[in-house]
Order: C-alpha cells, then structure tokens, then sequence
C-alpha cells in the first residue's frame, strides 16, 4: 500500500516537471512573437541619399555600438542608430573599433545638433594610446556612420534627417534605463 502510494505521487510530480518546458517555451515564444519591429530602418537625407541603419536600443546594444565590427563587414552606406528615450547628455568613445567613424548628434525631431568627424578607430581596450571620446551633446538619437563614406561627410549641423521605416521611429522608443551614455569607463 505504501509503494502504491509513493509511486502515484511520484506519477503526479513527473507530470507535472514534463509541462515545466512547455509552459516556459511558451512564454518565450509570446515575448518573441510580442515585437514585430524590424532591428533596422532607413534614413533619408536632404540631399537625396538614403541609408539603412541597424538599430542599437537595448543598453547591452548601446553598449557594444560598433565594437568588435571589422571594417569588411560595415558598408560606407550603412550607419548605427542609437535611440534614446528623451534628449539627454550623450559621449561615445571608441574602444575596440576598426574603423574610424563619423558620429551624429540628432534632438527629439531628428535635427543634426552636432557632428564628430573621423573620429579614430582604437582596435582593442588597452591604453596608450588614449581612446577617443567625444565631447558630450544633448541629444535623443545618434548616427554612427564610417568616416570614409561620401554620404557622411555630406551631413551638416541644422540638417534635418527623415525618417523612412514602415514603423515610426515612437515605437522603437526604450523603455526606462539606467544609463544612457554610449561605454562609458
């Protein structure tokens, strides 16, 4: 009588632990099926250009940026967007890069506030040489784009940026985060 009722409980935990993976893989599945915003957009300039650019919203992808990236695998034709929440202070610094980079600083209406040109890549995270840093910019988003791409040297100060993406730029708008400065030390 004992065996038989030890085995029934142990019957009934053991089905239990075998719906454990179902319930969780479900919940992944609805957080993954949750977005549908694409990781990437487009930008078009004024002067009639147009870029893709991959998106840097989470703070682990704001902390990476470009890091680690060989210079083969970014096209000249591409950029970074970093999206911030609201206009804030912001510094980007270039540790681990390989290429040198063209950073742009965009307000809340996707106006350019300020730009760094050529800022120097610094392959690695050891010192000396100094890693480049940017001064800091009040800004909402900012644009990484190589410093060697003809559409990059063409954006100036007070140039207004659209845009282009089937999804609005609001809905890729984090949420609450800690930091919101680009690796910072």
């Amino acid at each position: 009588m004992i065996n038989f009722v030890i085995s029934q409980f142990f019957l009934k935990h053991i089905k239990i632990l075998q719906l454990i993976p179902i319930f969780v893989l479900s919940i992944c599945l609805e957080q993954a099926l949750s977005s549908d915003l694409p990781p990437y957009g487009k930008i078009s300039f004024p002067f009639g250009a147009t870029i893709e650019v991959d998106l840097a919203i989470s703070p682990k992808d704001q902390k990476s940026g470009l890091s680690g990236v060989k210079n083969e695998k970014f096209a000249t034709n591409r950029g970074l967007l970093f999206i911030y929440k609201k206009m804030g202070p912001r510094v980007f610094w270039m540790p681990n890069t390989y290429f040198n980079l063209d950073i742009i600083f965009l307000d809340d209406k996707f106006k350019v506030v300020d730009i760094e040109r050529n800022m120097p890549a610094h392959p690695g995270l050891k010192q000396p040489p100094a890693i480049t840093t940017t001064k800091q910019v009040n800004a909402q988003f900012v644009l990484e784009m190589k410093a060697s791409s003809p559409i990059a040297s063409k954006i100036g100060k007070g140039m207004q940026l659209k845009w282009i993406s089937s999804h609005p730029l609001e809905s890729y708008l984090p949420e609450e985060t800690k930091s919101d400065t680009h690796l910072l030390k």
